[in-house]
């Protein structure tokens, strides 16, 4: 499967600094994930440049894709329970108004939670 962004290729690290070019948190976590796999692999420590261009040409975009499925079915996950919640408390089903307000009281603070702390399992893009 080709990940790269037709019309947009990926930058090249001549004159870059390597953790500015991953996007969060979360991706340079994936990325040290991924060049430690690659050492493994290799039985040596591969040059940087050369597995940053790796990651950056050959698997960004797909896990950019994974991290964003499994974003938006957690985050369903965490509104279904709040609708839940809120509406045993009001006895009676709220609805799109317990989505709604989900989102308005908590939606900030769980994504920043996820970008900066979330390292479980991705899900699989169909």
């Amino acid at each position: 499967m080709d990940d790269r962004i037709p019309g947009k290729e990926p930058p090249t690290i001549e004159s870059q600094d390597v953790m500015n070019l991953l996007t969060s948190p979360a991706e340079r976590r994936a990325f040290e994930q991924f060049r430690s796999e690659m050492a493994v692999s290799a039985g040596e420590v591969p040059e940087s440049r050369s597995v940053l261009n790796i990651w950056l040409h050959e698997h960004s975009a797909h896990w950019h894709r994974r991290r964003q499925q499994t974003a938006a079915q957690l985050q369903a996950e965490e509104i279904r329970k709040y609708r839940w919640i809120e509406s045993e408390k009001h006895q009676r089903d709220l609805g799109k108004a317990a989505h709604v307000d989900w989102v308005r009281r908590y939606a900030a603070e769980w994504r920043e939670w996820f970008e900066n702390n979330y390292d479980g399992p991705l899900e699989e893009c169909d």
